[in-house]
């Protein structure tokens, strides 16, 4: 038969009364519900007198217990006249300072709890017990220890556990399985972030592949980062953003790809109308990014590229250009940085003449503005002669900013002194992605001018409403293959090789 306990509301506040009732009311070795229904608990000298928040319904024996207010004594109502007998552990009762021995001498085996106290107490052992007949209450059964199971040599004498990394600092935050398995460490927003771009590489693999969850890991934990939530619901519609996409292409390599077979469709079915050419503006040497600050002088290397383009156009040395604005990142830890830019240029010739001024205008435009502190320009040139080359060369300018790379190899290098170098690590790494996120937030990544901009009427590309025609020309030329992108003499720059 149940038992329940109800709470009666009364007039006097300082009265909690609770009322035991049933449809059959059989004798209780605590009380008399006929004769004595109520049960008056003054509220100020009840020794668990503390407000719930929450309406608790524990089971004691078949009593059930609704508490609305207060908590009150739960051994109140629990059968006094059988309790358990003490425990008297066996004669040959095996412990010492490596295993517990759960043999007793009649060769049946013993039940153990054991949990950490930081007294000087040892395991406690509990040895099995038959309930008392008379008493309706059935304790939960323990599950049965067959074997010896290794304990410290301490004084707790406590089960030993692995060596768990304790400061969220030392994670790997692009190793998503010790992310997981230390997701205590986590908070709730920085779990449903991860959560979220696993799930939508298993629902998409086509468009997220290779390393985009320890790309996205790494993005994800650095916090500050205000795109986070909308990098993460990339590929999910919604009522404020029914394509769904993140438009983050700087950072998303499925906007990117959908970037790049834009810019491959407006202008490789022009290739018959131009002479094309390829330049990559980069500098000798690198730039070690010492502070916040100095992230702000990456937008100082790419605009002397812009500017010393748009003076080429301008003067009639070239007739258009195509470029993208990129960062390589060659390490982490101290990190040092390449901006740099990559071009498609529609000219009659690059002349070493019109390399000359660019360079000399680049090296002003950096003077003026930096200084005599500045790396120095270095331009290298390449002519587009097929259209399968000027496809390649046109998808390589166009790719999200690449960490994982430059992570990896200065996570080999932290491992250390308790992971001591990860936690220098992994603040770099958030200070590069805060910091390419604020020098990048007014920044057009993709730029053109001259014939290669949509904008202007002596655009030679394809225009908006023929792109979905153009898109076949793209595929007919990629069933060709993709070419390997090789950038001669210049070894600092993330990676050489494209991908599709």
């Amino acid at each position: 038969m149940s038992w329940k306990l109800g709470a009666v509301k009364m007039e006097n506040p300082s009265q909690r009364q609770y009322r035991i009732y049933s449809t059959h009311l059989p004798p209780h070795p605590l009380m008399n519900p006929t004769s004595n229904p109520i049960m008056n608990f003054p509220n100020t000298n009840h020794p668990h007198n503390s407000i719930l928040d929450e309406v608790e319904n524990p089971v004691v024996g078949s009593v059930k217990v609704a508490a609305l207010g207060n908590r009150f004594d739960l051994s109140r109502f629990q059968p006094s006249h059988s309790p358990l007998p003490s425990f008297t552990p066996p004669p040959n009762f095996g412990l010492n300072a490596s295993t517990i021995s759960t043999s007793s001498s009649a060769g049946q085996n013993q039940q153990i709890v054991s949990g950490c106290n930081c007294g000087a107490s040892t395991a406690i052992v509990i040895q099995g017990q038959t309930p008392c007949p008379t008493s309706s209450f059935t304790p939960t059964p323990l599950h049965t220890i067959t074997e010896q199971v290794p304990v410290s040599s301490d004084r707790c004498n406590t089960i030993p556990v692995m060596e768990e990394i304790k400061d969220f600092s030392k994670l790997n935050k692009s190793d998503l399985s010790e992310l997981f398995g230390h997701h205590q460490l986590l908070g709730p927003g920085q779990l449903n972030l991860l959560r979220s771009v696993q799930r939508k590489q298993q629902i998409y693999p086509q468009r997220y592949r290779e390393d985009y969850l320890r790309h996205s890991s790494i993005l994800l934990l650095s916090n500050g980062w205000t795109s986070a939530t909308r990098y993460s619901m990339c590929s999910v519609p919604n009522s404020v953003n029914r394509s769904g996409l993140c438009r983050l292409h700087k950072y998303c390599p499925y906007c990117s790809f959908l970037e790049r077979q834009a810019a491959l469709c407006r202008y490789v079915p022009a290739f018959e109308l131009g002479t094309w050419h390829f330049l990559t503006g980069s500098f000798t040497g690198d730039l070690t990014m010492t502070s916040n600050n100095s992230y702000y002088e990456l937008a100082n290397y790419w605009d002397a590229y812009k500017s010393g383009l748009q003076e080429l156009v301008k003067d009639g040395l070239v007739r258009g250009v195509f470029w993208t604005e990129e960062l390589a990142v060659n390490s982490i830890a101290p990190v040092h940085t390449l901006p740099h830019i990559h071009a498609t240029i529609e000219a009659d010739e690059l002349s070493e003449t019109t390399i000359e001024q660019l360079s000399e205008h680049v090296t002003d435009h950096l003077k003026a503005s930096l200084g005599l502190d500045c790396i120095p320009p270095n331009i290298h040139i390449k002519p587009l002669n097929t259209q399968r080359k000027l496809l390649s060369h046109i998808g390589y300018q166009i790719k999200p900013i690449k960490i994982v790379k430059a992570y990896d190899l200065a996570w080999s290098q932290s491992l250390h002194n308790d992971r001591a170098g990860a936690v220098k690590l992994n603040s770099d790494a958030t200070d590069l992605v805060l910091g390419y996120s604020e020098a990048t937030k007014m920044r057009a990544k993709i730029n053109h001018c001259g014939n290669l901009s949509p904008k202007t009427k002596s655009f030679i590309g394809t225009k908006a409403a023929d792109l979905k025609q153009a898109q076949a020309i793209v595929t007919e030329v990629m069933r060709d293959g993709v070419d390997k992108v090789e950038l001669e003499q210049v070894s600092s720059i993330e990676d050489t090789a494209m991908s599709l």
